[in-house]
Formats: C-alpha cells, sequence, structure tokens
C-alpha cells in the first residue's frame, strides 16, 4: 500500500520532535549544572538507608538573637525548651564569643539592628544553603519566646508539609501604616511568637531572598518576610483564628506587669491551647514557664508516674533470676519507683534528689554501657532486615530517639537491685521500643 505524505506536514513533525527535545536536555543539562555535587554524592550505606526510612527531619530553628543576650536569654533557651532541639538549632548573633552554644555568625550585619531585618534574611539565606533538604519545616523565633516543644512537633506532625504552608500568628500592622505595607490588605505572620515555614514554601522563597532585602519598604522584618512570601511564594499567614491563642503574644492588657507572672500558670486562661509565649525576657520566668510545662507533659504520659511496684510480680519478669535477686537482696524490705523527675518512697512522692539520685546517676552509668550494646544489636538487626545492611553503630543508633525512664528499686537486708525502664522510639516506624537494664549491688 502506497501512503501519501505531505514533506511539509512531515518536515514540521521531525522539527517539532526537535525542539521537544532540545528543550527537555537543556532543562536537564540547567539541572545538572546546578546541582552542587559534593552535596549530593553520598555513600552507600546512606543511600540505603534513605529507602528504609523518611530522611528528614521534622523541624530546625534559627533564633534570632545578639552578643548581649547570650548568656541570659539564649542560655535559658538552651537550658530549657531547646533541650528537644538541640542537633536542629541554631541562634544568629554576630559575635566570636565562646558561649557553647551553636552561633552562627552572619559578617557585615550589625548586631545592634532593631528590627534586626537584614539579620532575618541573613539568617533565612543561611537556611536555604545549609538546611533547605534536610528538614521539614523551618522556625524563625526571637530569643524571648518559649516554645511548648512536645506539643509543637506533634502539632506539626499533623501538618501535611508537602503544601505551601506559612504558620504564625496573624497580624495586619498598624491601621496608619497598611496602605504603605504594600500587602494589599493580606496579612503577615507576626515575628514574636515565631514564624513555621514548610519546605515547599522554602524551595520557592529561598531564590528570591536577595531581592526580598532590597525590595523591603518598611522597618519591620516579619512584614517583610511576609511580603516575601505573598509576592513570590504566593501564600500568606494562616487566617485562622486559633492561631492567636496557639502562637500567643502577649498584648497590653493581657497582664498587670510581666507577662505569665499575674497568677500560677495553670490557672492563666491566656495559655490553655499556647504553644509558643511570648514575650519572655526574663530568663528565671523562661525556667519558671518550662517547669509548668513539663510536668504538664509528664503527667499525659502514658505510663504511671512513680506507680506501685509489686514483688512477686518482679521475680516473675526475672524468672531466671530471682534466685539470685533473692539471694542479693536477701529479704525485701521496701521498694522505691522512680522515673525522670519523681521518686516514691512507701506512700510519699519526692523529687528525685539528694542520695538517692546521686546512687542512681552511678549505676545508670553501668545501665547505660549494657543498653547501648543491646540497642546497637537490636538496630543492626532491625535495618539488616530491611535491606540496610553492615551499617556502621552510629547509624544504627541513629534511628532510634530517647523518650524517658522510669524503673525501680528493691532494697533488701544484703543489697539492692535496680532496675530501669527506658523507653526509645523508632525513627523509620515509629514504633516504641522499651529496654529493661537490670543493676544488681550488694552491701
Amino acid at each position: 500500500m502506497i501512503v501519501s505524505v505531505d514533506i511539509n506536514q512531515l518536515l514540521a513533525f521531525f522539527a517539532g520532535i526537535f525542539v521537544a527535545n532540545y528543550i527537555f536536555y537543556s532543562r536537564i543539562e540547567k539541572l545538572l549544572l546546578d546541582y552542587d555535587y559534593e552535596k549530593i554524592i553520598k555513600s552507600r550505606e546512606t543511600q540505603i538507608l534513605e529507602q528504609v526510612f523518611e530522611k528528614r527531619k521534622p523541624l530546625y530553628l534559627g533564633v534570632l538573637t545578639c552578643e548581649k543576650f547570650l548568656s541570659t536569654r539564649a542560655i535559658a533557651i538552651n537550658n530549657t525548651w531547646g533541650q528537644e532541639f538541640r542537633d536542629n538549632i541554631e541562634y544568629f548573633a554576630n559575635t566570636d564569643k565562646n558561649s557553647g552554644l551553636k552561633i552562627v555568625r552572619l559578617d557585615g550585619i550589625s548586631d545592634n539592628e532593631y528590627p534586626p531585618q537584614q539579620k532575618m534574611f541573613k539568617m533565612i539565606k543561611h537556611m536555604c544553603d545549609h538546611h533547605l533538604n534536610t528538614y521539614k519545616w523551618f522556625a524563625r523565633v526571637d530569643d524571648d519566646v518559649y516554645i511548648d516543644s512536645f506539643s509543637l512537633l506533634d502539632y506539626l506532625s499533623k501538618i501535611d508539609s508537602d503544601r505551601h504552608t506559612y504558620l504564625g500568628q496573624p497580624g495586619l500592622g498598624w491601621e496608619q501604616h497598611r496602605k504603605q505595607l504594600g500587602l494589599d490588605g493580606g496579612n503577615f505572620c507576626m515575628g514574636g511568637p515565631g514564624v513555621f515555614i514548610s519546605r515547599p514554601a522554602m524551595v520557592k522563597l529561598c531564590p528570591n531572598i536577595d531581592k526580598c532585602a532590597e525590595e523591603v519598604v518598611s522597618k519591620e522584618e516579619d512584614v517583610e518576610l511576609g511580603r516575601c512570601l505573598a509576592k513570590y511564594v504566593g501564600i500568606e499567614c494562616t487566617h485562622a483564628w486559633e492561631m492567636m491563642e496557639i502562637f500567643f503574644h502577649a498584648y497590653e492588657g493581657h497582664y498587670s506587669g510581666e507577662p505569665f507572672m499575674d497568677y500560677p500558670l495553670n490557672r492563666d486562661p491566656n495559655i490553655k491551647k499556647a504553644i509558643t509565649l511570648h514575650p519572655v525576657k526574663n530568663p528565671g520566668v523562661m525556667y519558671k514557664i518550662h517547669e509548668y510545662f513539663l510536668t504538664k507533659e509528664l503527667k499525659s504520659q502514658s505510663f504511671e508516674v512513680a506507680k506501685e511496684a509489686d514483688f512477686s510480680q518482679t521475680v516473675s519478669w526475672h524468672q531466671k533470676e530471682s534466685l539470685e535477686i533473692q539471694k542479693i537482696c536477701g529479704n525485701v524490705s521496701t521498694i522505691s519507683t522512680f522515673d525522670q523527675n519523681l521518686v516514691k518512697r512507701i506512700s510519699k512522692k519526692e523529687i528525685l534528689t539528694g542520695d538517692l539520685l546521686e546512687k542512681l546517676k552511678q549505676v545508670s552509668d553501668s545501665a547505660y554501657d549494657q543498653l547501648m550494646l543491646k540497642l546497637e544489636r537490636g538496630e543492626k538487626a532491625h535495618l539488616a532486615s530491611l535491606g540496610a545492611e553492615n551499617v556502621s553503630s552510629e547509624t544504627a543508633l541513629a534511628n532510634i530517639k530517647y523518650k524517658s525512664t522510669s524503673g525501680y528499686i528493691l532494697h533488701g537486708t544484703s543489697g539492692q537491685v535496680f532496675v530501669f525502664d527506658v523507653i526509645f522510639v523508632r525513627v523509620d516506624n515509629r514504633e516504641p521500643l522499651i529496654n529493661r537494664v537490670t543493676v544488681k549491688q550488694t552491701y
């Protein structure tokens, strides 16, 4: 069969294929040229592990501070809520001072600038250059904010981090300034209670940060970040009214004097739903607030704090060791139970301090060594079953996160048995791991 073909249509067809291929390969070539190969080349072990469990961490936090507040506000953060994020938090200040914190010095930026507009843009640029592919969420926070770290991580875990999201307390600016802000009636997230941006939004924001720093029309840094996100990402701060309570800022009239000091925190109506609190300029208040939220978190744990121990049940848990326990302890006279904060002797609850705490610290060194060996073997076997064989000890232990410790002490006539129940959670599947370690001592 002879088919008639229009030569012009044939040429147009091949020309279309050529153009399409040219555009496709040009884009691929640009993509390849834009890659920093030193950053993306990974060991075979890391590549396998990334297939085993999700590689991105939940949250990175950048704290805007300065040299004069490092030894007060920044240290207070580091010693309280910052402990939960200690590997994922950095403090931005123009200083060479060795404070023990993870300081990022931004050259050419004054520590005395307020509002810290250019410091904020440089901090976002640092996140883009160094952390963009490592985290799901990015936070810009001040050094006078308190964050309920447990609640924040839980809150963010329920939000789709693959969407373009810009979270915080919504603001419109002062009425007399709104027109010159250039937000066209839109809102921005107030900087004080913290600003949280998803990675997809950061991906679109990062190439435009330098332009945003040059296009400012106000002195405010939170407004300018909001304008940048509106212009180049197409999003604005969340509108939900509940954000005023979740990301709480103490405005004039909330308190008679220093915020969060009018009455006991458990009766403070302003913080019932709060995840972040601002401003907390007094380090002493920061520690007070942390004690409140830590106690609140401990009470919400699924295990009972300092529950009564049953010796008959204890022996049944250690069938093979029961005779040895009886031999070391003799007749068991008392049983103390404990967790990270409390100890219960008979019917009295006490803060874990004094001689018992010192004794637990000494014994826990031995318990820790036993536990690490046990965990390392267990995680290597677990990862091997998923296809990641011969992983290093560090990689194996990186797949577990510590959650809590509790236990009990059997006090006998001739010795003591310390039992530690330590709970971890696997990163790859969120499975809880309960590990029991027993340490025996004779008098």
